[in-house]
C-alpha cells in the first residue's frame, strides 16, 4: 500500500516536473487521433473514394512517428532516471528491493503515458471536427459541426502505447543492472573531456567536402529523374549529406574555441566564459543528439515546403482543367435542348458559351521547337468573338485584337519557351506576315495544346472546326455525380466526348494532394514538437544541476536578474542552435527540390513556401523556449 502511495506521489511530481514532455506527448496523441479518426468518418470516405491512399499514408506516418515517439520517450526516461538517480539509490539503501523500483517507475511512466493518451483523444475528438472542416471546404462542400468518437481510431491510436511500454521495459533492465554507487554519485559524474582533437579540427573543413558533395550529387540525380533513373546517385548524395549533419556538430566545438579565444574583446565580455562553459559542454556532450534535431528540422521544412507547393500546383492544374463549372468537348454538335432541361429540372441556371477550334485553313504557319527538333507541337485556332466570350465569362477584361494581328493562348512554360526564342513561330496570310500582339495565360480551357491562335473572324472562314465545344457557369454549385449525369444525356456510341464538371474534378484532383499535404503536415508538426522537446527538457534539467553553481555567483555578487539574464541567453543560444544549421542546408536543397515542378506552371515560390513554414515552426519553438526559461526559473529558486 505505501508503494501505490509513493508512486502515485511521483507520479503527480513528474507531472507537473516534466510538463513539457507530456505536453508534446499529449499533442502527438491529439494529432495521431484527429488524423485517424478522417479514416473511419463517413464524410470523409464519400469525399474521397479511393480510401485506400489515405489509409496507407496516415498509417504510416503514424507507424513512422510511433517510432520517433519511442526514442523521445527512452531520451527522457533516461533523463529522468539520471536527475532521480540519488533518489532511487536511497531507496535501495533503506531496504526497498531493485525489482519494487523499478516497478514503481515503469507504473509511474506507463500512468504519465496512459493520462497523455486519454488527454491527448479528449482533445483529438475536437481536433478531428478542424481537420473535417478543413477538408470539406477544399471540396467546396457545406461544414456541419458533429462531434463523434471512434473506438477504431483509439485502436490506431492505442499503437503508441503498445511502444511505450517496450520502451519502459527496456528503462526498467536499466534500473535492475545499475549499482548503488552508480546510482548516488551520478550527478557527480564527470563531464565528457573537452580538449581539443585533430579529429575535431579537420571536422568542419571535412564537413564542407561532404556537403558540396551531396549537393551536386543530389542536384544532378534530380535534374535527369524524369528522364532516366540515377537512384543511386541520388541516394548517395542523400547520405553524405546526412554526414555532413553529424560532422559538423562533431567539429562545431574546435570552430567554437577558435572564434571565443581568438576574439579577446567578444572573450572577456560580460558573461561569455560563463556561457561559453555551458554551450561548448552542452555541445560536446549532446553533439549527435543536436545533430539529430537539426536533421528532423530540415526534413520539416522540406516536407512541408513541398506540401505547400504540390497544393499550389494542384489548385492550379484544377483551374487550367475546369476553370469554368461545367465544360465539354465533341466531335459534332452537343444536345442543348437535352442540356437544357436537365438544367431545369436540376434548378439550375446557366450563363454558357459553344464555339469551336480550328486548322489553319488559308493560312501558312512555322512552328519549331529549336532544343527538341523531334517535338511535335500541337496547334489550333480560335476567332476573336469566340475568345471573347469566354474571357466575359470568366470575368476577365478583352484586349481587342486588330486586323493583321493574332493573340496567343498558351500557359506560363509555353510562353517563357517562346519569349527566350526556343520556340518559333510565324503565321503569313497570302504570304503576308501577321503581327503578334500578345500572348495571354489566363486560364480558358484550353485542352492540351502548346499553343492556341486567336485572330479575327474573318481570318478563319475558310478554315474547317475540329471540334466543338462547350463552356457553362452555373448559379449554384455543381455537384459529384452531374459528371456521370450530362456524361450519360450526352454521349453516344458514334462520337467522342470529353466531359468535365467542377465539382467532379476538383474531388479526383484534390483526392491525392490533401492525403499527402495533410500528412507531411501530420509529421512535419509532430516534428518540430519532438526536437523542441527535448532540448526544453536539457535545459530544465540542466539548471538543477547548475543550482549551485548560480547560487555560488549570486553570493559573489551577481543579482538575480543578471542571472535570470544570463540564463535568458544560455537558454536562447543552445535552444535555437539546431536550427541555425538547417538554414544553411535548405537554401541549396529548395531549388533542388523544386526541380520536381519543373514542367508545371503554378505560381508560388518554394522559398516562400519554406519561409511561411519556418516563421510557423519558429512560433511553435519560441513557446517551448518560454517553457524551458519558466522551468529553468522554478528549478533554480534564488533568492535575493
Amino acid at each position: 500500500m505505501i508503494y501505490s502511495k509513493l508512486t502515485i506521489r511521483n507520479l503527480k511530481r513528474s507531472i507537473r516536473e516534466y510538463l513539457i514532455f507530456m505536453m508534446t506527448v499529449t499533442i502527438t496523441m491529439m494529432l495521431m487521433y484527429a488524423f485517424n479518426s478522417l479514416i473511419f468518418h463517413d464524410e470523409v470516405q464519400t469525399l474521397m473514394r479511393n480510401m485506400d491512399g489515405i489509409l496507407t499514408a496516415f498509417v504510416s506516418v503514424s507507424v513512422l512517428l510511433v517510432f520517433v515517439i519511442a526514442w523521445l520517450i527512452s531520451y527522457v526516461s533516461d533523463f529522468i532516471i539520471k536527475s532521480r538517480s540519488k533518489e532511487f539509490g536511497l531507496y535501495l539503501l533503506s531496504g526497498m528491493k531493485r525489482s519494487t523500483i523499478s516497478r514503481m517507475f515503469v507504473l509511474e511512466m506507463f500512468l504519465m503515458g496512459l493520462v497523455a493518451l486519454f488527454a491527448g483523444c479528449i482533445l483529438g475528438v475536437f481536433f478531428s471536427e478542424i481537420l473535417r472542416a478543413m477538408i470539406v471546404s477544399i471540396f467546396d462542400v457545406a461544414y456541419t459541426f458533429h462531434l463523434s468518437f471512434s473506438f477504431k481510431t483509439l485502436g490506431l491510436t492505442f499503437l503508441y502505447l503498445m511502444m511505450w511500454i517496450v520502451t519502459l521495459f527496456r528503462e526498467r533492465r536499466k534500473i535492475m543492472k545499475v549499482t548503488i554507487h552508480e546510482l548516488l554519485y551520478q550527478e557527480e559524474k564527470n563531464e565528457p573531456s573537452l580538449s581539443r582533437t585533430w579529429l575535431s579540427k579537420i571536422a568542419i573543413p571535412f564537413t564542407i567536402i561532404l556537403f558540396v558533395s551531396g549537393i551536386l550529387l543530389t542536384k544532378k540525380a534530380m535534374q535527369v529523374m524524369f528522364i532516366e533513373s540515377n537512384d543511386q546517385a541520388l541516394l548517395l548524395g542523400i547520405i553524405l549529406l546526412i554526414l555532413s549533419i553529424y560532422s559538423c556538430y562533431y567539429g562545431f566545438s574546435a570552430l567554437l574555441d577558435q572564434v571565443v579565444f581568438s576574439q579577446k574583446k567578444l572573450k572577456f565580455t560580460k558573461f561569455v566564459l560563463i556561457i561559453y562553459g555551458h554551450i561548448r559542454g552542452r555541445i560536446q556532450k549532446n553533439r549527435m543528439v543536436l545533430a539529430t534535431l537539426s536533421l528532423l528540422m530540415i526534413c520539416t521544412l522540406l516536407s512541408s515546403s513541398f506540401a505547400i507547393k504540390f497544393y499550389d500546383e494542384t489548385m492550379y492544374q484544377i483551374d487550367v482543367g475546369a476553370p469554368y463549372d461545367i465544360q465539354a468537348l465533341k466531335d459534332k454538335p452537343l444536345d442543348l435542348d437535352a442540356m437544357h432541361t436537365y438544367y431545369k429540372d436540376k434548378g439550375y441556371q446557366v450563363n454558357e458559351h459553344v464555339y469551336c477550334f480550328y486548322d489553319s485553313g488559308d493560312l501558312q504557319y512555322n512552328l519549331k521547337d529549336t532544343i527538341n527538333k523531334q517535338k511535335d507541337l500541337y496547334i489550333s485556332y480560335m476567332k476573336a468573338s469566340d475568345y471573347q466570350a469566354l474571357l466575359e465569362l470568366k470575368g476577365y477584361e478583352y484586349r481587342p485584337i486588330q486586323e493583321g494581328e493574332y493573340a496567343i493562348l498558351c500557359d506560363k512554360i509555353a510562353k517563357e519557351k517562346l519569349d527566350n526564342g526556343r520556340v518559333i513561330f510565324e503565321l503569313k496570310k497570302q504570304d503576308t506576315l501577321l503581327k503578334y500582339s500578345y500572348s495571354d495565360q489566363r486560364n480558358l480551357w484550353n485542352i492540351s495544346n502548346d499553343y492556341i491562335v486567336v485572330l479575327p473572324d474573318q481570318y478563319l472562314e475558310k478554315a474547317n472546326s475540329i471540334g466543338y465545344s462547350y463552356v457553362a457557369k452555373t448559379n449554384k454549385k455543381t455537384k459529384i455525380e452531374m459528371q456521370d449525369e450530362l456524361y450519360a444525356l450526352l454521349s453516344d456510341y458514334d462520337s467522342i466526348l470529353s466531359l468535365h464538371v467542377k465539382a467532379d474534378y476538383i474531388q479526383l484532383s484534390l483526392l491525392s494532394t490533401v492525403t499527402f499535404t495533410f500528412a507531411l503536415f501530420y509529421m512535419a508538426f509532430v516534428f518540430i514538437c519532438i526536437s523542441a522537446t527535448i532540448v526544453a527538457t536539457q535545459q530544465v534539467m540542466d539548471a538543477s544541476k547548475q543550482k549551485y553553481e548560480y547560487q555560488l555567483l549570486h553570493k559573489l555578487g551577481m543579482s538575480k536578474k543578471e542571472i535570470y539574464q544570463h540564463v535568458r541567453k544560455q537558454i536562447a543560444l543552445y535552444f535555437f542552435l539546431p536550427m541555425l544549421l538547417p538554414i544553411i542546408y535548405i537554401i541549396p536543397l529548395l531549388p533542388i527540390m523544386d526541380l520536381l515542378f519543373q514542367e508545371l506552371s503554378g505560381s508560388s515560390n518554394i522559398y516562400f513556401a519554406c519561409f511561411i513554414s519556418y516563421i510557423l515552426y519558429m512560433i511553435i519553438y519560441f513557446c517551448y523556449y518560454l517553457l524551458a526559461y519558466i522551468g529553468c526559473k522554478r528549478n533554480l529558486e534564488m533568492e535575493g
